[in-house]
C-alpha cells in the first residue's frame, strides 16, 4: 500500500505442511475454517508454504522490501503464524546434528495497527470492523477474508497515522508485549 491506496495484492491458501511420515503437521480447528470461508478441500489443494515464501522473496528481492513494516492488525499473531511457518520450512540435518532455518523473505519490523489503535483512540472495543467503521470503513465482506482484512487494515493504519500527525505529530509508540520486534507505532 501506499498512502492508504492497494499497489498490488496477492494471497496464497497454504497447503498444510506435511513431516517426513507424510503427516500433517498442524491441526486446524473447524471454528476457523468456520469463519474463514476457506473448505478443507481448498486447503489441501493450496501453495505449498516453500514456494509461498519462495515468491514472497521473489517480490522482497524485486521491490527491496525486505525491511520495510509489515503492518498487520494482530501483529503477535500474524508473526507468531510468520515464524511457526518459516520454522516448519526448515529441516534437520541429522549428520550435522543441526538445523537449517530457512530465511525469512520480511524482517519486518512487524507493526500493530490494533496496538496502535487503542493508544490513540477511545472506543468500545478495538476489533477491526470497529475501528474501521470509526474512520467510515468497513470489511467488503461477510466472512473473515484475510486478503480483505489485510487491506482494511493498511486502510485502517493510513487513517490511524494521519489522524495522529494532524492531531500532535509523529510518536512512536510501545512495543508489543511478547512479539519481539512488533511495535504500534504511527510516526
Amino acid at each position: 500500500m501506499e498512502d492508504g491506496r492497494l499497489v498490488r495484492s496477492h494471497h496464497w491458501i497454504l497447503a498444510p505442511a506435511k513431516d517426513d511420515r507424510g503427516r500433517y503437521r498442524r491441526r486446524y480447528e473447524i471454528a476457523s475454517l468456520e469463519v474463514s470461508g476457506i473448505t478443507w478441500k481448498q486447503i489441501l489443494a493450496g501453495t505449498p508454504i516453500n514456494q509461498a515464501l519462495d515468491e514472497l522473496r521473489e517480490f522482497a528481492n524485486l521491490h527491496d522490501a525486505h525491511e520495510l513494516p509489515v503492518v498487520a492488525y494482530n501483529a503477535s499473531f500474524d508473526f507468531a503464524m510468520y515464524t511457526d511457518q518459516l520454522f516448519l520450512c526448515g529441516c534437520y540435518d541429522r549428520s550435522q546434528r543441526r538445523f537449517h532455518a530457512v530465511r525469512p523473505p520480511m524482517v519486518g519490523p512487524w507493526i500493530c495497527a490494533r496496538l496502535a489503535a487503542q493508544a490513540q483512540l477511545d472506543l468500545p472495543d478495538y476489533k477491526l470492523d470497529t475501528v474501521a467503521a470509526h474512520f467510515g470503513m468497513k470489511r467488503p465482506e461477510r466472512n473473515h477474508d484475510a486478503l480483505a482484512d489485510a487491506i482494511l487494515t493498511g486502510q485502517v493504519f493510513h487513517k490511524l497515522r494521519l489522524d495522529r500527525q494532524a492531531r500532535a505529530g509523529p510518536l512512536p509508540l510501545p512495543h508489543a508485549p511478547n512479539a519481539g520486534s512488533i511495535t504500534a507505532e504511527l510516526g
